[in-house]
């Protein structure tokens, strides 16, 4: 472009300027919108779906109390074993989680073992129990039993977190009000990055 020209036009760089800054400002707008309208729809998705799991969890308090009273029993369970952020707390979980347990459990189940290797001290890895699944295969009065598949997140340093799924079967007997087994059958895991598929 000539010199003479430029010198015509010029007046068109402040518009041109204002132009772009205005296109930028809507998409901005339309993003954030759409942003926001997402983020409450998947807020108001997530409330319905805890309204529903509390209308369950009622019916299934009504209904079967017993099944009701051994998942509250199993959930503090499992919170206490699988939420573990040092070492001394992994040391620690068998103490508390002795009181919800009979006294075969404490001493016989693998999760009542010590870590003689001190595995959390050496690889800085850090659990987190996330939510855990009761399927009841047998429900009355003197016992429940059945399986629970207990969903646990893993964090080592510099590395994707994981959730890792340890399958139990288990028992509770209301009379007592003690879990009176846990026997761990297996576990697998879901790692978060999805770059080696």
């Amino acid at each position: 472009m000539s010199q003479h020209n430029f010198k015509r036009y010029r007046w068109f760089v402040p518009f041109f300027l204002v132009a772009v800054g205005l296109v930028f400002q809507i998409i901005t707008y339309v993003d954030k919108g759409t942003h926001q309208h997402i983020t409450r729809a998947v807020s108001q998705s997530q409330q319905r779906l805890q309204t529903t799991q509390k209308k369950v969890d009622q019916t299934l308090a009504d209904k079967q109390p017993h099944v009701s009273q051994a998942k509250d029993k199993l959930n503090d369970l499992f919170t206490k074993d699988w939420t573990l952020a040092s070492q001394d707390a992994f040391d620690n979980r068998a103490t508390a989680m002795k009181p919800l347990v009979s006294d075969e459990v404490a001493k016989n189940s693998l999760d009542f073992k010590p870590d003689k290797d001190r595995m959390m001290t050496q690889t800085g890895m850090k659990l987190v129990f996330d939510h855990m699944v009761f399927l009841p295969e047998k429900a009355d009065s003197q016992a429940v039993s059945g399986k629970a598949i207990v969903y646990v997140k893993s964090n080592y340093p510099d590395k994707p977190e994981a959730m890792t799924r340890f399958i139990y079967q288990v028992s509770y007997t209301p009379k007592d009000d003690l879990i009176t087994l846990i026997d761990r059958q297996g576990s697998f895991e879901l790692n978060s990055d999805s770059t080696g598929l």
